[in-house]
């Protein structure tokens, strides 16, 4: 858990996407817009982290006036919203990949395939159909996955019934090991990336690009995937209903987005003079 007593001022606000900054209608609220408003009249600068795609997490970024780099495919990716300039790109090993899909074919899960921000699949299911419609995107459909592999994708996803999917996580993890990195924000989600993805290390990247200290910066989030960010963070802030382990890698624990907790929690670091450069 971050120690975050002694910082005066927080100048960088990283949210989360879904289940922190908006809930299942997928609206940014008029209060959080004002809210990421003010924090950026103070200097403050403000991102996103998300495990949504490029295109996705900027449709974000852009209608609530996030600012800052955003990071996306589960810190795999960091580019500007304004010019779309990739900052930090990190594909999966084609060995990793190859295997992971040989893995995820053999349990009959579905694929989504994302290279260079564009969706692959074998198949187009029921899921695939309403993923596509809600995305608004087009589907690519190919013989083979594994004919991609060796082109360096940002994230394979494989989605399928919770408990089974607890059980791929498992597998995926003791075979890829230290190659790639195995994260399972969604209880029907089994997401690989590369080894070195993850959201903490994007926002360790993050620091240098700034030039603003770890201390410095509030992270907000729901997800597995989620803990190590607020770990990492000068100061780390779940929603209620977070996992167990983000709840416990937690500061500060604030109510969902269907109550802006991500609003709330920046109005009060607003008007105690803690957000700022």
């Amino acid at each position: 858990m971050a120690i975050n007593e002694i910082v005066s001022k927080y100048s960088v606000i990283v949210m989360d996407v879904d289940g922190t900054m908006v809930g299942p209608d997928f609206t940014v609220s008029a209060r959080l817009r004002r809210a990421v408003r003010s924090a950026r009249d103070t200097g403050a600068i403000v991102s996103i982290a998300t495990g949504r795609m490029m295109r996705s997490a900027r449709r974000f970024a852009m209608d609530s006036g996030a600012d800052g780099p955003v990071i996306c495919y589960q810190g795999a990716l960091t580019f500007s919203a304004q010019t779309r300039d990739v900052l930090r790109h990190e594909r999966i090993s084609p060995d990793a990949a190859g295997d992971a899909l040989r893995l995820f074919k053999s349990t009959g899960a579905h694929v989504n395939f994302y290279l260079d921000d564009e969706v692959y699949v074998e198949a187009v299911t029921p899921w695939a159909e309403r993923y596509a419609s809600r995305m608004e995107l087009q589907l690519n459909i190919v013989p083979s996955l594994l004919d991609l592999a060796g082109r360096g994708p940002t994230l394979i996803l494989a989605v399928d019934e919770t408990e089974r999917t607890e059980t791929l996580v498992i597998s995926a993890t003791r075979l890829l090991a230290d190659r790639a990195r195995v994260t399972h924000s969604l209880a029907h989600f089994c997401e690989v990336g590369s080894h070195n993805a993850g959201k903490e290390r994007a926002l360790d990247h993050l620091t240098g690009i700034l030039d603003i200290p770890q201390e410095r910066f509030i992270a907000f989030g729901d997800g597995k995937g989620d803990a190590d960010m607020l770990q990492w963070a000068g100061l780390g802030v779940a929603m209620k209903d977070s996992h167990p382990e983000t709840l416990a890698a937690a500061d500060r624990i604030a109510p969902g987005p269907e109550e802006d907790g991500v609003a709330q929690i920046m109005e009060e670091l607003l008007q105690q003079g803690r957000i700022g450069r």
